[in-house]
Order: structure tokens, then sequence, then C-alpha cells
């Protein structure tokens, strides 16, 4: 008989009667190779965008799972033994999909069910803010969440640098028309995370350096400058052209 037209069974060397017991098992376990299929998939995707603790659930929940329902299958029915398999590979795959959902939830920028980062690499953001405390609120609202999508060591000194430039900026600049704008780009790249703002005015230096024996001269004044040396370690200004350019940088481990 040609290979193409021998049934698995016969390729192993089945005899007729054995081979029609086998045609209901093979087709049972064919239903079930496309959620094994779709499992497997799945969790080497979490696997290698680090979502080891969901894997290690998975496996857990999928294998544990499977061998219970077979052992009780086999105790109370075993005539319905195959009939089992493709029923627990789509139950077992919904179970998947029901925890990459829950981490979902957890965090939006993931999407479902892959679990894929719906943060580009080394994205970059531009804003154009007007000089309005109004304007600042909006702002902040939009780039509180982009900096904790980008996952920083120093997150927490990124988000409170950021607030206290702007609002530097904007309380120095006071009187400004209402269209007049400053620009904020952000951009986060594999090895630092980038902020650069830039307004137009007179020179206005943010650093303000001290030593811990000045502490006492710190006031109201010059509260904002001093929380913005200490947390930015790597901060620079320029003036160039009537433009003010800050430079903030966090470097990642």
């Amino acid at each position: 008989m040609p290979l193409r037209s021998a049934t698995p069974a016969q390729m192993f060397g089945a005899t007729d009667s054995l081979i029609e017991q086998s045609r209901t098992p093979f087709r049972l376990m064919c239903l079930a190779l496309l959620p094994k299929a779709i499992t497997e998939t799945l969790s080497m995707l979490y696997f290698v965008q680090g979502h080891q603790n969901l894997c290690r659930w998975i496996k857990i929940v999928t294998n544990v799972g499977a061998i219970i329902v077979v052992v009780i299958m086999a105790i109370y029915t075993p005539e319905f033994i195959w009939y089992i398999l493709p029923v627990t590979a789509w139950l077992l795959l919904l179970v998947m999909v029901a925890m990459a959902y829950v981490v979902h939830r957890r965090n939006q920028l993931l999407s479902w069910p892959t679990l894929q980062n719906t943060v580009p690499s080394n994205p970059a953001v531009t804003f154009s803010l007007p000089y309005t405390i109004e304007g600042v609120r909006e702002f902040l609202a939009k780039v509180k969440p982009f900096v904790k999508a980008c996952e920083l060591d120093s997150g927490i000194a990124a988000r409170v640098a950021i607030e206290e430039l702007v609002y530097e900026i904007v309380e120095t600049n006071a009187g400004r028309r209402p269209n007049e704008t400053f620009d904020v780009r952000i951009t986060d790249k594999e090895t630092i995370f980038t902020v650069v703002l830039k307004s137009k005015g007179p020179l206005r230096n943010p650093i303000y350096k001290y030593s811990d024996d000045k502490l006492i001269h710190i006031n109201g004044s010059n509260m904002r400058l001093a929380i913005l040396s200490r947390v930015c370690k790597h901060i620079n200004h320029k003036y160039m052209n009537g433009v003010n350019c800050i430079y903030l940088n966090f470097y990642r481990a």
C-alpha cells in the first residue's frame, strides 16, 4: 500500500482489527492538537517576554489538572478516556488565556492574550506645553504612565524631576502669551532615559549645587532647585540662541 494512503496505525504495523479500533482515538487525538499547539506557542511567548512566574503557574495548573482529569476518567468512565483528551486540551487552553487576562488587567500595556508590551523599543514622545498650570497638569497626566511603563530603577526620581522642572519653567516665565509654548522630549533607550526641555527666555539655570552644611540656607525660593539637584545626578543646562536647554539623564544599570 502506498505511504500516502496508509493510516498512522498501518505505518506502525497494526492489523486490520486494531486499525478499526484506533480510528476514533486518532480522530479525537487530532482534535487536541490545535489547542495543544496554541498552548505551547503562548507559553513560549510568555517565557521569552519575561513572564516566568506566569509560565511556572501555567505548567503547574495544566499538568496537575490534566493528570487529575485523566485519573478520574480512568477510574469511573474508562470507556470515555479518549474523549477527555480534546476536552481537557481545550479547557487547559481556556485556563491559560484566563490567567493571561488577569495579568493583562493588572498591566494594560500588555496586550492580550500574547502579553506583548505595547510600548515600542526605544520610544520617544514630544510635548509642546503652554506656560500655564493647567497645561502642566494635562502634561503630567499623560507622561506619568509613560515613564512608569519604561520601568526605570529610578522611575520615581524621574517623575519627580520632570514635574518639578516643568513647574519651575512655568512659574519663572509668568506673563507669557497664551499661544506661547515650551517643548519637552522624552526618549527611552536600552541604557539611558533622557528628558530634554527647551524654553525661550532669559538665562535661567535650574541646577543648584550645595553641600550638606548648606542645608540651612534652603528656603522656599530655592527648595525646588535643591530637590532637582539631589534627585538628578546627571542634569545639565545650556543656553543657546535665547533658549534654555535642560538635559536630564537616568542611566540603567
